[in-house]
């Protein structure tokens, strides 16, 4: 579906609910999915595209939720979505889109998705690797993930501690009971479809039944050990806050 740029159709003076983010490949899709119930709450993935923002996509996205869109601009969009639904957010890894959404938007919370960055770069590294074969693809990963804990680190500086929460990926797949306990404290539901649309990113590889569960093992760390401690390493801040040391 094509993007169309239009950053003069970005709202000004409206505020959204929430702004989900974090390191690539931290599972941020499939919890942004995980919150995203019909009639109820929707966390647009990415709705910015290399293009702009992507209005057939989120038109499709929309009508599969049961909401019609007809005005496709932005305001329109967004203000539907404040009469349609309790609660609707972004969700958006890519450094410079994030910081631009969260300086426009204001929104009233800051979720990040927490992975450890040594599985972190095995997925970055795999996943490249479906794309194109590139014998340099682990030296991009280790170096993609450093760019983007240093860029998440300053832009988590900017945002006041009581607007943030987190959601850790290894206890989201591993304890069914962490996904209800998430409720409360962040005020989102987490009875979404974990593997809604994942079609429409090209992943349809990812899906596992409908299950929330990891995609990573201790044989993946064996295989990339030296990419796997350069990796801790190289993302040491990032390791420290998030407890992963």
């Amino acid at each position: 579906m094509g993007c169309n740029s239009g950053n003069d159709l970005i709202p000004r003076g409206r505020v959204m609910d929430l702004l989900l983010t974090g390191l690539s490949r931290s599972g941020s899709t499939m919890i942004g999915n995980l919150m995203t119930i019909p009639k109820k709450s929707w966390v647009i993935c990415e709705p910015e595209g290399g293009g702009g923002y992507c209005k057939k996509r989120v038109q499709a996205q929309a009508k599969d939720l049961g909401i019609e869109i007809t005005d496709l601009k932005k305001e329109a969009v967004y203000g539907l979505l404040d009469k349609e639904l309790l609660r609707w957010g972004i969700k958006e890894v890519r450094a410079s889109v994030r910081d631009r959404v969260y300086t426009q938007w204001k929104p009233k919370k800051v979720f990040i998705c927490v992975r450890d960055a040594r599985d972190i770069v095995i997925s970055m590294v795999e996943f490249k690797m479906k794309l194109v074969r590139d014998k340099d693809e682990q030296r991009g990963a280790l170096k993609g993930l450093t760019n983007q804990c240093k860029s998440l680190m300053r832009f988590l500086k900017r945002v006041p501690k009581e607007d943030i929460g987190l959601i850790y990926y290894e206890k989201l797949v591993s304890d069914p009971d962490y996904r209800n306990s998430l409720k409360r404290p962040l005020g989102w539901d987490f009875s979404g479809d974990p593997e809604r649309w994942l079609n429409h990113y090209n992943r349809t590889n990812e899906k596992r039944g409908g299950k929330v569960i990891s995609r990573r093992s201790r044989k993946d760390r064996e295989k990339y050990k030296t990419l796997v401690k350069n990796a801790h390493e190289a993302s040491k801040e990032y390791q420290e806050r998030f407890g992963y040391i």
